[in-house]
């Protein structure tokens, strides 16, 4: 996984040179799948929206809602976050 400083730093430079104005700037991160935790989700979102995130995706294999979905950063258009649901036969 890339370092959250870095991956900062990719989502700068494409809001720094983006041209068109209905050009939307989605930051995903999966530090809930790599088994980093909330607490590095929230962070790496937050990161991501202050570097300009238009909208910030945290992908999360959990059943149930965890504080991201409610807390997590959503930059200037909103969050979306992935909860993955196991279908069981």
């Amino acid at each position: 996984m890339v370092r959250a400083e870095e991956f900062q730093g990719k989502i700068a430079a494409a809001v720094a040179t983006r041209t068109d104005k209905d050009l939307i700037i989605v930051a995903r991160t999966e530090a809930l799948i790599a088994g980093l935790g909330e607490a590095e989700a929230l962070r790496r979102a937050a990161a991501y929206e202050e570097a300009g995130a238009d909208m910030i995706l945290v992908h999360s294999k959990q059943k149930r809602r965890t504080k991201s979905r409610a807390s997590c950063g959503r930059g200037r258009e909103g969050a979306i976050v992935i909860v993955r649901r196991l279908i069981r036969r």
